[in-house]
């Protein structure tokens, strides 16, 4: 889960003294002492590939080179597979779409949300994953986010009708919150319609129908 992981992270950044990771901090460490932070063998030759293939690398050619080119590099890495070139894409390309199906807190959010059934084929997770673009991300960290709400116990949607437009009338809208400030605060849709009124809210994406973020 993202609060494991999130507890090593820091155990392991309080070890080497750092506010963030650096190449240095694994450089010198053999596979076993970087097992021995809180990772699996696995974890830890990971990142020794990693560095080995970062240092045969020109980062800046790398980052202009086409998805496909980058995924058939990385995916030669120990350890990487496709679920890890999709995080890279998402947080580290800054590509806005990205839908990761090997992500299992996305599959469990759009199965609990009726979006796909629970044995839908990973075809049906990425054809229902479309209807996002061009902003697969964006709706991939909302549907994170929802489920580590859920975890604790927090409100996470609200759901409600649009009165008042063609375009939205008798659709769903599935309204995932990112709560600022905890005041109790409206989000309204241009025709008046609050859909949401317990939390302020930063981000909002219509799952099943917004084909752009400008269209809400």
């Amino acid at each position: 889960s993202t609060l494991a992981a999130t507890s090593i992270k820091e155990k392991m950044l309080e070890n080497f003294n750092e506010k963030k990771f650096k190449i240095e901090n694994f450089e010198k460490l053999s596979v076993i002492q970087i097992k021995n932070l809180g990772l699996s063998l696995n974890k830890a030759k990971s990142i020794k590939a990693v560095i080995s293939w970062l240092e045969m690398q020109s980062m800046k050619n790398f980052f202009n080179l086409t998805q496909a080119e980058r995924e058939k590099s990385l995916l030669k890495i120990f350890g990487i597979g496709p679920w890890s070139v999709d995080m890279f894409e998402m947080f580290c390309i800054r590509n806005k779409n990205i839908f990761s199906y090997g992500d299992a807190a996305l599959r469990q959010a759009m199965i609990q949300l009726k979006m796909v059934d629970k044995d839908a084929t990973q075809k049906q997770f990425e054809n229902y994953a479309e209807k996002w673009a061009p902003y697969k991300t964006h709706a991939c960290l909302h549907l994170w986010e929802m489920i580590e709400r859920m975890r604790a116990d927090l409100p996470v949607m609200a759901t409600a009708v649009c009165p008042c437009s063609p375009l939205w009338e008798g659709l769903d809208w599935r309204v995932f919150c990112l709560p600022l400030c905890g005041q109790d605060t409206s989000c309204v849709h241009p025709c008046g319609y609050a859909l949401y009124s317990t939390h302020h809210i930063d981000l909002f994406v219509v799952t099943d129908f917004a084909k752009n973020v400008n269209d809400i």
